[in-house]
C-alpha cells in the first residue's frame, strides 16, 4: 500500500466519523425531519394549484386549510404533521441552540 491511498483510507474513515457524529446532533435530525417531510410534501402535492385556488380572506382561509388537510391523502397528512412537530421542538429548542438556556449536565 504506498502513500496516497494509505492517506485516502484515512481521509475517508475520518470523513465518516465526522459525518455520523454530525448525525447525532439532535438539532441536525429535527431539521432533517423538517425539511424531507416539507420536500417530500411539496413533491406530492401540487402548490401552485393550491395557491391558486386559496381565498384572499383569513377566515375563509382557515376554513380552506381545514378543508384542504383533512380531504387530502393520509401519506400527506402524516407528511405535514411530522413537519409541524419537528418545527414545534426546533421553536421549542431555539433557545438552547443559540446560547441563552444551558443544556443540562448529566452527574
Amino acid at each position: 500500500m504506498n502513500t496516497s491511498n494509505l492517506k485516502r483510507n484515512i481521509m475517508m474513515r475520518i470523513y465518516l466519523i465526522f459525518a455520523i457524529r454530525k448525525l447525532k446532533s439532535p438539532l441536525y435530525l429535527k431539521l432533517s425531519c423538517l425539511v424531507s417531510s416539507l420536500i417530500f410534501t411539496g413533491v406530492i402535492v401540487s402548490l401552485r394549484d393550491v395557491v391558486a385556488n386559496a381565498p384572499h380572506q383569513p377566515v375563509e382561509l382557515f376554513y380552506f386549510g381545514k378543508a384542504a388537510f383533512w380531504n387530502t391523502q393520509l401519506v400527506v397528512k402524516m407528511a405535514l404533521l411530522v413537519a409541524a412537530v419537528a418545527a414545534l421542538f426546533l421553536v421549542k429548542d431555539i433557545p438552547r441552540y443559540l446560547g441563552a438556556i444551558p443544556k443540562p449536565r448529566l452527574v
